[in-house]
C-alpha cells in the first residue's frame, strides 16, 4: 500500500540517532518484544497496534503521575514503530493502525483525545528521523488520505524533531 525503505540495512551501517530511550530498559524491552513477536507475522502492523494499545493501557494505568502520560504514549508509539522498522515491516501502515487504535484508550483513562493523538504523532515523528524522508513522505501521504486534520500537526512535529536532532549533535 505505502512503500518504505528497509531500515535494517541503515541500522547495520550504524545510522542510529541518539535516543535517550535506548538507555531505558522498559523501552528497549518493549521494542524487542515488538520486533521478536512480529518478525514473521503477515499482518505485523495491525498486530503491532494491538500490542501498543494493550501496553499503553497497562503502563498508563500504572503511572503514578498524570505528567507521565505523554512520555508513556510517546514511548509506546516510538517503540512500536521502531520495532516494526527493525524487522522491515510497513512503517507507514503501522502508523495508520496506531492512529486508529491507540486513541481508543484515551477516554477509558480520562485523557484528552486530542493530546493523546498528538503524543502518538510525536512518537511516530521521532522514528521518521531514523527511517528517513521517504518513509516520512509516505506517512504524510497516508495522513492526507485518511487523517487530513493531522497532516499539518505531524509536519510541524517532524520539523521540530529535526531541529532538535540538529541542535543536539
Amino acid at each position: 500500500m505505502y512503500s518504505q525503505t528497509n531500515m535494517t540495512n541503515r541500522w547495520q551501517w550504524g545510522v542510529k540517532p541518539d535516543n535517550p530511550d535506548e538507555k531505558d530498559p522498559e523501552f528497549s524491552a518493549y521494542t524487542k518484544i515488538v520486533s521478536s513477536r512480529l518478525k514473521s507475522a503477515e499482518d505485523g502492523p495491525s498486530q503491532a497496534a494491538e500490542l501498543a494499545k494493550e501496553t499503553a493501557e497497562t503502563w498508563l494505568k500504572a503511572a503514578k503521575d498524570k505528567k507521565e502520560h505523554r512520555m508513556i504514549v510517546r514511548r509506546v508509539a516510538r517503540g512500536t514503530m521502531r520495532g516494526i522498522a527493525e524487522i522491515g515491516q510497513d512503517v507507514p501502515l503501522t502508523s495508520r493502525f496506531l492512529l486508529k487504535m491507540l486513541p481508543g484508550a484515551a477516554p477509558e483513562l480520562a485523557i484528552d483525545a486530542k493530546s493523546f493523538t498528538g503524543w502518538i504523532l510525536e512518537g511516530i515523528a521521532d522514528v521518521t528521523l531514523m527511517t528517513g524522508p521517504a518513509v516520512r513522505s509516505n506517512i504524510m501521504k497516508m495522513m492526507e488520505a485518511e487523517f487530513p486534520e493531522l497532516g499539518p500537526q505531524f509536519a510541524e512535529i517532524c520539523r521540530t524533531a529535526k531541529l532538535k536532532q540538529w541542535w543536539t549533535k
